[in-house]
């Protein structure tokens, strides 16, 4: 994937996790998978986690353990999408 979000606002920890959600777009994931594919700590990826969850930018499943993912029709998600994507770039 290309690092358009880090290019632009630095390469964190809560990018890394990002990047990952919008390219695992539409899948729930749990907070040990987003710290295994983001390359990060699951205590960091659950911080990260529970601050966008906070902002209302991804929805939660019901199941357990707690699964996330971007909210579709999140134009902030759909924006980060759109970063990312890249149809984008060319």
């Amino acid at each position: 994937m290309t690092s358009v979000l880090k290019g632009i606002f630095g390469d964190t920890k809560r990018i890394s996790i990002l990047e990952e959600l919008v390219e695992n777009w539409g899948e729930f994931l749990t907070i040990d998978e987003i710290a295994r594919i983001s390359n990060t700590s699951p205590k960091t990826a659950y911080r990260h986690i529970n601050e966008l969850n906070h902002i209302g930018i991804l929805e939660q499943s019901g199941l357990k353990p707690k699964q996330f993912k971007l909210k579709e029709d999140d134009k902030r998600a759909v924006a980060l999408s759109i970063l990312e994507s890249e149809e984008y770039l060319s």
